[in-house]
């Protein structure tokens, strides 16, 4: 007897589901991948490079066998600390089992998307208990986005804009991290799973007489926190804040959660304490991560997009609010509470306002499932069937064009995600006559690409991981232009430790400068289209 026979009919439309939406998100870096020539080759990511470059320099780390993470991507030297793991320990598996880092981040991305998948199913079950729910909530979850596609048909954003954030906010759309980011859906499958023992501890505490959670319950809670922390620390706040303000109420309307629900907590708490306690340590005291704190703003847009960013997933739940409370009780109180939550978080005078989001798709999902069940359940069995599934179908709009446009512009070779083989060249001769802090000197799409290639360290790399990443543009800027005097060129190589300079198309598009005349440079390498000088 196989898997799927042995499944029942929602879970089986889970499972097909969710290898369909993993296959889905993988289109745009097959036709990546096959479009590659020697002269053009594929990066390995179709959106946010800068940050896909940060995380495979991070697993460069790993590869070299070390722990502490170091940002490549600014000159500043500074000591190692211990986070940022999880791309490190990638960064690891690629080192013992011999594999190259983009492989191993793609299948991170599909083992980590997979396991997302299964937590929200495990989610969603824990609270819907008719199948027909389940069913939509998950298609819901796998591939639902908003209203993008009709804001871009009837007000597309100009250059000073804001796009649809269907198109850009990763953080808000269960496919989308499933298409970009394997830390992403790993943060929220944790997330989700703690979420579903703490239901599963009011559950407990109904039971006559109350029930304890097995010491492992508690153990796999408390693991579960400390892993979340070392991923995205700032998500306890969505666990710690709904149960405290849960518990509370509770305890005001005279019906206090009993023993599990509080050892559950306590098993967070202990659980994400460490890290947290840590990562305050280090941002707080060491120069360099207190500047990239101070650089990683990430600010909500307004209200608006979040409504049509959501689009039809928001309009259903509205309608499935009332249900969803009626079948759910206190359980759907707590979700309630962890919702409202959000929406005060985006907007809190904090420099990671959006990142809060992350995660809320999938309650919002499961209530939504509940609205349209509600609004199609008196209709015949032939017309339900394709009301729903048209339904769903427009909610999937968003996610159809992010897909379909990706894997074209992969296909035929855009520029955004293709670099010249010259280029690819020269980093890799880099890579072999180098080491890791001899600071590489270069425009910022190259200085993006080094450390995630070679796990060398540059002067320019990221707008948030660079130190004085404004003046460090500038800086980079005048080097390159040709009216710039030598002696300030001279200054800005000591200033920042350079042990060589890039020069290909990135860099002669900043100026007009040539370093082949500059007597305080020497060429050390150079390709058809890219050279490489060292400081004499």
């Amino acid at each position: 007897m196989n898997l799927s026979s042995r499944l029942s009919p929602v879970a089986r439309h889970a499972l097909i589901t969710g290898i369909a939406a993993l296959l889905l998100s993988s289109l745009p870096y097959l036709a990546g991948y096959a479009a590659q020539t020697p002269q053009q080759v594929f990066d390995g990511a179709v959106f946010d490079l800068p940050d896909y470059h940060t995380h495979l320099g991070e697993m460069q780390l790993g590869l070299r066998g070390e722990w502490l993470h170091r940002v490549l991507s600014t000159s500043e030297n500074h000591a190692g600390v211990l986070m940022r793991t999880f791309f490190i320990a990638l960064g690891h598996v690629a080192r013992i089992f011999d594999l190259s880092l983009p492989l191993v981040y793609q299948i991170a991305r599909l083992v980590f998307g997979a396991l997302f998948l299964v937590a929200a199913y495990r989610f969603i079950a824990a609270l819907a208990s008719r199948p027909e729910v389940r069913r939509v909530a998950f298609t819901l979850v796998a591939f639902s986005s908003g209203l993008g596609w009709l804001m871009q048909m009837l007000a597309p954003a100009g250059p000073d804009g804001i796009s649809p954030i269907d198109f850009w906010l990763i953080d808000a759309n269960s496919f989308f991290s499933i298409f970009i980011f394997p830390h992403f859906t790993a943060a929220m499958a944790l997330l989700l799973e703690i979420f579903r023992r703490l239901i599963q501890a009011l559950e407990l505490d109904r039971a006559i007489p109350p029930r304890v959670p097995r010491p492992l319950d508690t153990f796999s809670v408390a693991l579960f926190a400390f892993l979340l922390a070392t991923i995205h620390p700032y998500l306890m706040a969505l666990i710690v804040g709904p149960a405290a303000i849960f518990g509370a109420a509770q305890a005001l309307r005279g019906r206090p959660p009993a023993r599990a629900w509080w050892m559950f907590v306590t098993g967070t708490l202990i659980g994400a304490a460490p890290v947290l306690l840590y990562s305050a340590i280090v941002f707080g005291s060491e120069p360099v991560f207190r500047a990239w704190a101070a650089q990683n703003l990430t600010p909500s847009p307004p209200p608006i997009y979040y409504v049509l960013g959501f689009g039809l997933v928001l309009a259903l739940a509205f309608v499935g609010l009332k249900q969803f409370v009626r079948e759910n009780g206190d359980r759907a109180v707590f979700i309630l509470i962890w919702i409202a939550l959000v929406a005060g978080l985006i907007y809190l005078p904090v420099g990671i306002q959006r990142r809060f989001i992350e995660g809320i798709h999938v309650p919002l999902s499961l209530i939504a499932a509940y609205g349209l069940v509600r609004l199609t359940e008196r209709l015949a069995a032939r017309t339900r069937f394709v009301i729903v599934n048209l339904t769903l179908a427009l909610a999937s709009l968003s996610t159809m064009y992010l897909v379909v446009g990706y894997t074209t512009a992969a296909a035929m070779r855009s520029e955004a995600f293709f670099h010249s083989g010259d280029l690819i060249a020269v980093v890799d001769w880099l890579g072999a006559h180098s080491v890791w802090d001899d600071t590489v000197l270069a425009a910022e799409p190259t200085g993006s690409l080094i450390p995630a290639r070679i796990g060398q360290r540059v002067a320019l790399g990221h707008w948030a991981e660079t130190v004085a990443y404004a003046d460090r543009q500038r800086d980079i800027a005048r080097f390159y232009d040709a009216a710039t005097p030598d002696a300030d060129r001279v200054e800005l190589l000591k200033q920042l430790g350079v042990r060589f300079v890039l020069f290909g198309s990135h860099e002669r598009a900043l100026g007009a400068f040539d370093p082949a005349r500059a007597p305080y440079l020497q060429p050390v390498y150079a390709s058809s289209a890219v050279s490489v000088y060292s400081p004499r």
